[in-house]
């Protein structure tokens, strides 16, 4: 029985371990995505916040990957496109808090005693809190129109910083893959009202 408790127990923590993360996009849905072909970058430090050059190169590379498979096309350097493009990166602390007990909490009643009285029995286990402090990163992608200057696009994946640079390579990968499952998203703008 503890063979197979252990067994559960690292199949859970291995599933955890391998969790997307979590993604939202948000657009503004008056754009008619379907007209925008073309993109361009805008020119970001990221470097400056502490992000290695090989993260962000994979970070570009792999949002150029989904842009050119959705049939938009990078503009040469030194050219603006439909749509400027631009990510950030942002880390911050989470706390998990867990408390084990490590005995059983129990109470009752009985008879004993020269008496014969009732009385109680029992005890408490004891709990032990572990507090758990973890860094979390965010990777964010905005694109903004051109012509309008306004912001139409923000995809971000969350995700907990590991240790190893390969599963963090991994996360902003899967990351990006989700966030641009369904781009262009599909909207109303620009379509001739039902008759």
């Amino acid at each position: 029985m503890k063979k197979l408790v252990l067994l559960s127990l690292v199949l859970l923590l291995s599933a955890c371990a391998t969790t997307a993360p979590r993604t939202n996009i948000d657009y503004d849905p008056s754009v008619d995505f379907a007209q925008i072909k073309t993109y361009s970058w805008l020119d970001h430090d990221l470097a400056g916040q502490g992000v290695s050059p090989l993260v962000v190169s994979r970070i570009i590379g792999a949002v150029d990957s989904q842009l050119q498979s959705k049939g938009w096309t990078k503009v040469p350097q030194g050219q603006t496109g439909q749509v400027v493009v631009g990510v950030g990166v942002s880390v911050h602390q989470q706390q998990s808090v867990n408390t084990y007990y490590n005995a059983p909490m129990y109470a009752g009643y009985g008879w004993g005693g020269p008496y014969m009285r009732p009385y109680a029995y029992g005890g408490m286990g004891s709990a032990t809190t572990t507090v758990r402090t973890y860094d979390v990163g965010t990777l964010i992608v905005d694109m903004f129109q051109t012509s309008t200057k306004q912001a139409i696009w923000r995809g971000t994946a969350e995700k907990t910083v590991s240790d190893s640079p390969q599963k963090n390579s991994e996360a902003v990968q899967i990351g990006i893959e989700n966030m641009f499952r369904y781009f262009p998203p599909a909207t109303d703008a620009g379509t001739p009202p039902a008759k």
